[in-house]
């Protein structure tokens, strides 16, 4: 698996995730979107299946998106699936839809 460093310009935060390309743990992630606050249920999934440190894990589930196609910051549309900087207010967001569960296992940072 593809691993970067993100940033995102409206919280001025940096981290480590999964390359965008990596749709399938995206999509997997985007099915624990769940709940009056979704990314408690995200967080759960990545501490579960992932050696993210908390830190990383917590700003990517802050820069999941509530609501597939809706800005995690302002609620702006957004038209494509992926990682998708928000043109209104430059919040990075990971737009992925619900899909499918894949057998992932636990995916080591290397």
């Amino acid at each position: 698996m593809k691993i970067a460093e993100y940033h995102c310009q409206r919280c001025n935060d940096k981290w480590l995730a999964p390359d965008p390309s990596e749709v399938d743990w995206w999509r997997n992630l985007a099915c624990e979107r769940v709940g009056f606050i979704p990314q408690v249920g995200a967080m759960k999934w990545m501490d579960n299946n992932t050696d993210f440190k908390s830190r990383d894990i917590k700003v990517i589930a802050s820069h999941q998106v509530w609501e597939f196609g809706k800005c995690c910051h302002c609620g702006r549309a957004l038209k494509d699936e992926g990682m998708i900087e928000c043109k209104r207010c430059g919040a990075m967001n990971y737009n992925f839809a619900a899909g499918e569960r894949s057998p992932l296992g636990v995916i080591p940072i290397l």
